[in-house]
């Protein structure tokens, strides 16, 4: 927004929103022209499909849906829930032992890699506990991974994947 507005000589406020809002063209087609060649590069990689289209998002449910019939499969047989949406999904499981859990989180890890090209953003995958009313980070506990299991009412993994 605040190249569009530099771009139409108009200041970053509330009135230069308002007359940028009430440009015909917020841009010049020559101005565009010359914007694409320095800002737009081609993707050298010769795969994927440029995120944000409608083409994606069913694209990547058709790809999922393998995956997602393996994971809701398993989270069913703990009773527990599964949802994904796009390229987020959430995982939550009642209380368990602490050797449960962690035989759940690799086998459900196991099976995240098995997906040729899916990848998990490690700084957005969580693991959360709810306690007394309460949903806690795991990570709020520090590094270890000795959490006082008798108190957990589920546990809910959230990853943001990329294909």
């Amino acid at each position: 927004m605040e190249s569009l507005l530099e771009l139409n000589n108009l200041k970053n406020i509330e009135n230069g929103i308002y007359e940028f809002k009430r440009l015909r063209l917020a841009i010049a087609p020559d101005q565009f022209k010359n914007f694409k060649k320095v800002q737009v590069k081609p993707n050298n990689n010769n795969c994927g499909i440029p995120q944000g289209s409608a083409i994606s998002a069913v694209l990547s449910n058709i790809y999922m849906l393998d995956f997602d019939k393996k994971i809701k499969c398993f989270v069913d047989e703990k009773q527990g829930l599964y949802m994904r949406h796009s390229d987020d999904f959430i995982i939550v499981l009642p209380k368990i032992s602490l050797d449960q859990f962690k035989y759940d989180f690799n086998k459900i890890h196991k099976t995240i890699q098995s997906v040729p090209g899916l990848m998990l953003e490690p700084e957005k995958t969580q693991v959360f506990e709810y306690s007394n009313g309460r949903i806690i980070s795991c990570i709020e506990r520090g590094p270890r991974l000795t959490i006082d299991l008798y108190q957990f009412y589920f546990l809910a993994i959230v990853h943001r994947i990329l294909v």
